[in-house]
């Protein structure tokens, strides 16, 4: 299983020590190439949204938390996946032009590493949880996160859910409510950084 998971893992740069956080952001790949510009994120499946969860994520205080990582997932009949690292990252950002700029450099394989096609994304986190990895869903189903602890790969969609049936160790909510991705991200956050929350 080792070696599975290592083959799958590898092209995203994930092959290393695990990460504190790793982040899996997942949304739905539209036809067509990506955009020109930056705003035209938004018509573009959405990835507007990935470029906030990207600030939230891995920029909370404007600088790169370096034991961080995001993978934005784009599912369809041919799956991508954008490995956000923090080996290529820049050490800080602060806006959202320019994590959207930086989106569209790694789907026009300029920047990070983009995996077209992906592995479907249950073997994904198969393969994750073969590595080490304690796999959570935040959903609104789930039961309320208090902590956060080490080695953990986050799962949560973007404008639509993930789907069901997902091989997750748990589902978990920031509360009764349906929340924006990048204000989800950035309560977690906010609990990894301070060390938990009271019962």
């Amino acid at each position: 299983m080792a070696r599975a998971a290592a083959r799958l893992l590898g092209p995203l740069g994930l092959t290393r020590e695990r990460l504190d956080t790793l982040w899996i952001a997942y949304g739905e790949r539209p036809p067509g190439p990506p955009p020109r510009r930056w705003r035209g994120l938004t018509g573009y499946g959405r990835l507007d949204i990935a470029a906030r969860v990207l600030l939230a994520a891995l920029y909370p205080r404007g600088r790169l938390e370096e034991d961080s990582g995001l993978l934005v997932y784009l599912g369809s009949e041919r799956p991508a996946a954008l490995s956000l690292l923090p080996s290529c990252l820049p050490g800080e950002m602060e806006y959202e032009h320019e994590s959207a700029e930086l989106l569209l450099r790694v789907l026009r394989g300029e920047a990070c590493r983009l995996l077209d096609p992906a592995p479907p994304l249950v073997e994904l986190l198969r393969a994750l949880r073969a590595r080490g990895y304690r796999v959570v869903l935040l959903t609104e189903r789930g039961g309320r996160l208090r902590r956060h602890r080490r080695g953990t790969a986050y799962v949560l969609g973007l404008r639509v859910d993930p789907p069901r049936g997902l091989p997750v160790d748990e589902e978990a909510s920031v509360g009764p409510c349906s929340y924006l991705a990048s204000h989800v991200t950035a309560y977690v956050n906010a609990l990894r950084l301070l060390g938990g929350a009271r019962a």
